[in-house]
């Protein structure tokens, strides 16, 4: 697995129940996809049955090994996909006693953790509750949908690659749980004497409609919306600015000269060149610069010389300078 594309696994490498529950939710989830096609499901549903056998038990609640949020979010979406609903349930009621609440909005986070996994564990749970489906569980999970709507990006996305993903899924799939067969919908925007409205109906509902203000804009702005009709949509705001920015200050000094190679008789040679390059942090005198990154672009036809090569030695100031060659064609 690549590490950008583990999410919240990568950030608990020691207990094995995640990644437990993720590769069980891995191939439920593809078990399901290929639920119309016999010959897929019966060559696969001997393997998906051992699988459940083998690994439900180490998703039992465990107050020593699942005591992190992370974990109990995924375990639950992982038993709600294997049809146990009461073991999901279990952690569900674990989950919604630590869940984070601000009027209609729910979701779940990590004090240490930043805003991506705060997003994919939140999106784990909403996935759980629309597979148990209950009235009540509906009813959390809307509260969870109007909070990962807010934490979109312009664009659509979320944080990352995997908490968008997870996120997507666990809205789609509330969406076509509550969905409803028919929409036909205005919505009027006003900010000031500007004025505008889209029409959404059941052919066109899954178009993006988008209405740009009047530019430039006057220091505060009132942006109202009334919506008249029947159906679901999202509205979304997106502010867009610039921001003067000082010009990029150098944090190294760079010195860098090339000369002919002279030979034993003194008689330089074009075809060899010796090239220096000091390089000097401009920082205080106490502050690190973290790795630094030195690259030489040679023309066509050199190449490097390894026996010349020279670099002080800075292992007694705990400095390592590594060199990387490679041929460029």
């Amino acid at each position: 697995m690549l590490k950008f594309h583990q999410g919240g696994l990568a950030e608990n490498e020691e207990n094995l129940a995640p990644l437990t529950a993720f590769t069980l939710i891995s191939l439920l989830e593809m078990y399901t996809e290929d639920a119309g096609k016999s010959a897929e499901r019966k060559k696969t549903a001997s393997l998906v049955n051992k699988l459940l056998k083998n690994t439900l038990p180490c998703l039992e609640p465990d107050e020593t090994e699942m005591d992190d949020v992370y974990t109990r979010a995924l375990t639950a979406y992982a038993l709600a996909l294997a049809g146990q609903s009461d073991a999901s349930r279990q952690h569900i009621d674990w989950l919604m006693a630590r869940a984070q609440s601000n009027n209609s909005l729910l979701w779940w986070q990590k004090p240490e953790s930043g805003p991506a996994l705060n997003v994919e564990m939140t999106s784990y749970v909403l996935l759980s509750l629309v597979k148990l489906g209950s009235n009540q569980d509906l009813l959390k999970a809307r509260s969870i949908v109007r909070w990962l709507s807010k934490q979109r990006n312009s664009e659509g996305g979320f944080v990352s690659t995997q908490d968008t993903v997870v996120a997507l899924q666990a809205i789609a799939a509330y969406a076509s749980l509550i969905g409803t067969q028919t929409v036909d919908m205005e919505i009027l925007v006003t900010a000031g004497e500007f004025e505008n409205y889209a029409r959404i109906r059941e052919h066109d509902r899954l178009v993006q409609r988008r209405i740009d203000l009047p530019s430039p804009l006057a220091t505060e702005v009132h942006i109202d919306t009334v919506g008249d009709g029947s159906g679901c949509a999202v509205l979304q705001a997106t502010l867009r600015y610039n921001v003067r920015t000082p010009p990029p200050s150098a944090a190294f000094h760079l010195n860098v000269s090339n000369v002919p190679v002279e030979n034993d008789a003194g008689q330089k040679n074009k075809c060899q060149q010796q090239v220096v390059v000091c390089s000097r942090y401009l920082g205080s005198k106490h502050e690190e610069s973290n790795m630094a990154l030195i690259e030489i672009g040679f023309v066509s036809g050199y190449e490097v010389d390894k026996a010349s090569l020279n670099v002080r030695n800075f292992r007694r100031l705990g400095i390592f300078v590594l060199y990387l060659l490679k041929n460029i064609y």
